[in-house]
């Protein structure tokens, strides 16, 4: 019996050099190889030597491979050949230099938005060339998705796909695909079509935007039941940076229900197109017409005071080890004690030397927006490398920074390599956006106008003059549609210092004003000639309960946990210069501003 696992050296029907084994899978190996009559390498995928002998397996492999064949297109792997030499049945595919989807999520986690729109519109596109040969994918899955090193993705792997007519149905009511992108139809050992493959995609794009899939479990059939039985929690009450209607295009794929689903990819594809363009679902209407319901919250309340639930039994865990530890510290004779307290003092002292004179950690600076040129200066100036990966963006203009890993703010070692996203351009549009920077409001919106985009304005404190356009998105370069939206940032002055509090005239009744004191509210602290009072409000559709963090400058000035009823939090700011403040509500990055001192 040959080995399909030592091919190295081999040259497959005079024409195939085998270099390198670069992938496995359950029933194949794929390998690097050099095809010696058109120059150049190709991805030999082989059928595993145990396999060959069964005459099913190997009459649906030759059927794979001339059904993969067929697709030609940008986003899908090209399978040149199929072949078989002395027992070993191959196919030769195009070589993709890149990485799978889904290491790219495990690095970055969850993405932004416009990215993971960018991203399942070519996803989408490939298998809608598929669809159009009555092919279905079956096995839509991050794996199965390679991504070249200019940011295009190529869907690969049609193993389980089969031209839809006259085999409708899986093979002996088998339920194939992977358990954590599978479609419930398919988790049934159903009836699968086209809507099998948008359901699967679904859900990647789910991943995309929440960091995890919608459902997981111990075991592969309890994650199968779960996408038969439940609906998958409202990707926006997991990610509020979530748009609505995108969260509405995500949840559309995912449902349950084939018949509520996007029947045909390209009404998929169109719905993504318009959130990129922020235009009108095409689908909504559709769905008001057939009495389709959805719901935009989605249970987000009850999703979030779960979290919260379990900050608190985790913290509770962790104030009874803390009562343990105590406990156990008070009965300890006082010389020991003594000495561990003096130990324990030592150590922080230290640390905190450490903390503030280590050479080698230093605050990562923010490069959102900064061309590929000043993002290159900027990460210099403060002693980091850059690493750059380009996709297209429709927020975000070519050569500028999308978004950035780590976090501005966030410690990096020196020298150590920040990884930025950078736009390629957008993917439509011919509205190309101006720099309104500098310019007044009306002089701005005059000329948004006449490119028949939508003005939205906000004003915030500034040091810049009262009424001048301080900065917009999407940034200058960016193509839009018509009727998109640019948002202008205008300045209305610097922010007013609070007057100083005056004390209450005393009142001959010391224990009334006294009384008084204690129900009245507190007047407003004052900040002094280097501080600032920063508010943060509470979302409107945010949960009982919300945790809210502000960093300033890298240092956790407030870290806590607030009741909705309280409507905002005020925090004071000390610094001197420009400090960099950023808001996370719920673990997300919501808001980033400089405030100057």
């Amino acid at each position: 019996m040959h080995n399909t696992e030592e091919l190295m050296g081999m040259t497959l029907n005079d024409r195939y050099s085998i270099l390198e084994k670069i992938g496995t899978g359950g029933m194949a190996l794929v390998y690097k190889a050099h095809d010696n009559v058109l120059d150049r390498n190709v991805a030999i995928k082989m059928l595993r030597d145990n396999y060959d002998s069964e005459s099913s397996i190997v009459t649906n492999f030759i059927k794979e491979a001339r059904s993969s064949a067929s697709l030609v297109h940008p986003n899908v792997v090209s399978v040149y050949d199929v072949s078989e030499h002395e027992g070993y049945n191959y196919m030769v595919m195009e070589l993709v230099d890149g990485k799978t989807l889904k290491d790219y999520i495990k690095k970055n986690q969850r993405l932004p938005w416009q990215e993971a729109c960018n991203y399942t519109i070519q996803i989408g596109q490939g298998i809608q060339a598929a669809h159009e040969r009555n092919i279905v994918h079956r096995d839509i899955k991050p794996q199965n998705i390679i991504m070249d090193h200019s940011g295009t993705l190529k869907v690969t792997d049609f193993g389980i796909a089969k031209a839809v007519e006259g085999d409708k149905a899986i093979a002996g009511g088998t339920a194939m695909g992977s358990v954590h992108y599978i479609s419930p139809e398919q988790a049934r050992g159903g009836f699968t079509d086209f809507r099998s493959d948008i359901y699967s995609l679904g859900v990647v794009l789910y991943e995309m935007l929440a960091g995890r899939v919608p459902f997981d479990g111990d075991d592969p059939v309890s994650v199968a039941l779960m996408h038969i039985e439940e609906d998958a929690v409202n990707v926006k009450c997991v990610n509020m940076d979530v748009p609505s209607d995108l969260a509405y295009v995500t949840m559309k794929a995912m449902n349950r229900e084939p018949g509520k689903r996007y029947q045909y990819m390209q009404d998929f594809l169109d719905d993504l197109r318009a959130v990129l363009a922020d235009e009108i679902l095409p689908s909504r209407e559709k769905d008001r017409n057939m009495n389709v319901a959805f719901d935009e919250e989605n249970d987000c309340s009850e999703y979030r005071q779960k979290k919260t639930d379990t900050v608190k039994r985790e913290q509770r865990v962790r104030e009874k080890g803390k009562e343990k530890v105590v406990k156990k510290k008070a009965e300890r004779n006082a010389i020991l004690l003594a000495f561990a307290t003096a130990v324990a003092l030592v150590l922080v002292v230290a640390g905190v030397i450490l903390l503030v004179a280590n050479p080698f950690s230093k605050t990562v600076p923010y490069f959102l927006y900064m061309s590929v040129e000043e993002a290159e200066k900027e990460a210099q100036r403060h002693g980091f490398g850059i690493e750059c990966e380009y996709t297209y963006s429709d927020t975000v203009a070519k050569d500028h920074i999308i978004s950035q890993l780590p976090l501005a703010g966030e410690e990096l070692d020196k020298h150590e390599k920040i990884r930025l996203s950078v736009s390629m351009g957008a993917t439509g549009g011919k509205i190309e956006v101006p720099d309104f920077k500098g310019n007044t409001l009306e002089e701005a919106k005059k000329e948004i106008e006449a490119l028949r985009l939508i003005c939205d304005v906000e004003f915030v404190n500034s040091s810049a003059e009262s009424g001048t356009v301080i900065r917009q998105t999407p940034a200058e370069g960016t193509h839009m549609n018509p009727a998109g939206k640019v948002k202008l940032y205008v300045s209305s002055g610097p922010k007013e210092t609070p007057s100083e509090a005056t004390e209450e005239p005393e009142d001959e009744n010391t224990d009334q004003n006294e009384t008084k004191r204690t129900h009245e509210p507190a007047p407003k602290q004052t900040a002094s000639a280097s501080s600032k009072m920063y508010s943060v409000k509470i979302p409107d559709d945010a949960g009982e309960n919300v945790h809210i963090k502000i960093v300033a400058n890298g240092n956790v000035m407030h870290d806590s946990t607030h009741s909705k009823s309280e409507g905002k939090v005020v925090q004071e700011i000390s610094g001197s210069g420009t400090v960099k403040v950023q808001t996370f509500i719920d673990g997300v990055l919501v808001n980033e501003e400089s405030l100057s001192f």
